[in-house]
């Protein structure tokens, strides 16, 4: 028999999933993803597939944490556990997809920690910590320098839009005002990055033959 204490922490994980699950901004950014996905590939179904499923996690884990402000365990997790299910699809081993994920969760957990310590101030979430990993399983550890540059841009996207909504006195109803979730900006930086990996090392392999 489970604790009540754990039980409440099951409800309060699954009733903002629930609510996201056919939310018309998840199925939309979905829908757009797909269609992204289709003409990035060629139309090749099997990789449309594991994109799509892989955009739909990160439309869910972006509509929540953009609301609540969390980022669901369960739902991060399952992304994690589909990365490394999913490697072959995507040209990876499985081991390699786990070293993505041991390596995207120590790495930033590392800069997070020496942050917090040089500043007092929590750099990383419990949460994007977890989906950082989660998207190294499905990026591989090769995949780890562009999702740090693309994470880069869409983290400044961000801080835009927190200053717009500041100036303007707009806030999310659950979220406390003197917060900004990150989430939404990892999966954007997931997904640039799961498309663009390869064309990121072709430009620094043309970079490096032009230097030579």
């Amino acid at each position: 028999m489970k604790h009540p204490a754990e039980e409440q922490g099951l409800k309060a994980e699954l009733r903002p999933i629930a609510a996201a699950v056919g939310a018309p901004l998840t199925l939309v950014l979905t829908g757009l993803a797909a269609i992204w996905a289709g003409y990035h590939t060629g139309q090749n179904p099997p990789l449309v597939f594991g994109l799509t499923l892989f955009a739909y996690l990160l439309a869910l884990l972006a509509v929540i944490d953009s609301r609540h402000g969390i980022l669901p365990h369960l739902l991060t997790g399952t992304l994690g556990v589909l990365g490394i299910l999913l490697a072959p699809t995507f040209g990876h081993t499985h081991l390699n997809a786990l070293n993505g994920g041991l390596l995207a969760f120590t790495g930033i957990g590392f800069c997070a920690f020496v942050t917090e310590r040089l500043t007092g101030k929590q750099a990383v979430g419990g949460g994007d910590l977890w989906l950082v990993a989660a998207l190294g399983t499905w990026l591989g550890a090769g995949g780890m320098p562009m999702l740090l540059v693309a994470t880069a841009v869409t983290g400044v996207v961000s801080v835009l839009i927190r200053r717009w909504l500041t100036q303007n006195m707009l806030t999310y109803a659950h979220v406390p005002a003197n917060s900004f979730p990150f989430g939404p900006a990892l999966c954007a930086a997931g997904w640039l990055a799961m498309l663009y990996a390869p064309a990121y090392w072709q430009g620094i392999d043309m970079l490096v033959g032009t230097a030579s």
